[in-house]
């Protein structure tokens, strides 16, 4: 279900910050995505939260994979293999509950193929992500982004 995304998630990092890989500012990200995925009041902001912590987990596997493929085996061991290592590993936890939750989420809510659902709505917030330039070290949201919420919201009404 996410590969489809990844080559397009990855591209985007590259673009945007060179798949730079740090690992606290990861952690930081994919711990503010899965709060807002468990504080999400509407059905709409967590199938949009769902979307955003898979977009930036991949973004995340992406950066990592570079910087192993890239670190000389002699470096490896003076930056903490096993804090890498763990740190990646800590959030394919939340990922599969994350996952997991909307699945079962989609199939109570909707008689519909939750793959579907989850592509499509990806896709809107992929299309919103592209709108986002990078600047001064942080992604900012371009002036013709727009939220995906208002599409998400419009395709679940239409399910």
């Amino acid at each position: 279900m996410y590969n489809k995304f990844s080559s397009r998630v990855r591209q985007w990092n590259l673009e945007r910050n060179g798949l730079f890989y740090d690992a606290p500012l990861e952690k930081s990200m994919l711990k503010e995505e899965f709060k807002e995925y468990l504080e999400a009041k509407t059905y709409v902001d967590r199938v949009d939260a769902w979307c955003d912590f898979v977009f930036v987990y991949l973004g995340t596997v992406a950066k990592y994979q570079y910087f192993w493929a890239t670190t000389r085996e002699d470096t490896i061991y003076t930056i903490g293999y096993k804090t890498y290592a763990t740190r990646l590993d800590e959030f394919e936890e939340f990922f599969c509950y994350v996952t997991n939750h909307m699945v079962r989420e989609l199939r109570a809510e909707f008689i519909c193929d939750e793959e579907y659902v989850f592509n499509t709505c990806m896709t809107f917030v992929c299309e919103a992500n592209d709108k986002k330039k990078a600047g001064s070290g942080k992604i900012k949201k371009g002036e013709d982004w727009l939220d995906p919420k208002e599409k998400i919201r419009d395709f679940l009404e239409r399910l």
